[in-house]
């Protein structure tokens, strides 16, 4: 990841070791904030992902790639103030050490806020649901959205997908 290492965007909250349910890697839960586009297709993601819809490579020693441009990180005036609230709600989070774990659920399936958007991998195959988590209830009024978090062994991916209330 040296070419993001730069930037303050990846707001790291906790990593999650699912090894009792069958998946080898650790989970990264990261938070990133987005450089906002209004384009139908935005050139700082592969086709088919947006800053609601976006993946990491999972790399040797459980390193995470992001497979989207660090383009897509460059925060503009127009949501700089934004983008320095929520930095500052993640700085109160880790001053007070608080445990967002009890922020997690883990149902079966997705408890989806909109429309099913469960991925498929390379292959076809369905990727694996890991946890879902209300940002807002970590991030206040900064992020109101529903994070969902899938995985993919095969491919060696973790999927973030956001739903706005």
């Amino acid at each position: 990841m040296n070419q993001f290492d730069k930037y303050e965007n990846f707001l790291p909250l906790v990593t999650l070791d699912l090894s009792y349910k069958g998946i080898r890697d650790k989970i990264h839960i990261i938070f990133v904030c987005f450089a906002h586009s209004s384009r139908p297709i935005d050139p700082d993601f592969p086709l088919g992902e947006s800053m609601g819809n976006y993946t990491f490579k999972i790399e040797e020693n459980n390193l995470y790639k992001p497979i989207f441009s660090k383009n897509a990180l460059n925060i503009d005036n127009k949501y700089l103030n934004h983008f320095e609230l929520i930095q500052i709600e993640y700085s109160k989070l880790k001053k007070m050490n608080k445990d967002i774990l009890h922020t997690i659920t883990t149902p079966n399936k997705p408890e989806w806020w909109q429309n099913d958007q469960t991925p498929l991998n390379s292959i076809g195959k369905e990727f694996k649901f890991v946890c879902q988590l209300e940002m807002d209830k970590i991030f206040g009024d900064h992020a109101l959205m529903c994070t969902y978090i899938f995985y993919d062994e095969h491919d060696r991916e973790v999927k973030y997908i956001h739903q706005l209330d």
